[in-house]
């Protein structure tokens, strides 16, 4: 795989993760 391939996909699972964190954070929130 390439270095920026990898770069590239730690971005969008970072960005995915983030995103996820927000959902649980208001779902608790209620």
């Amino acid at each position: 795989m390439m270095p920026k391939r990898v770069a590239l996909w730690a971005v969008a699972l970072g960005k995915l993760a983030e995103r996820r964190a927000d959902a649980i954070r208001q779902a608790q929130n209620g």
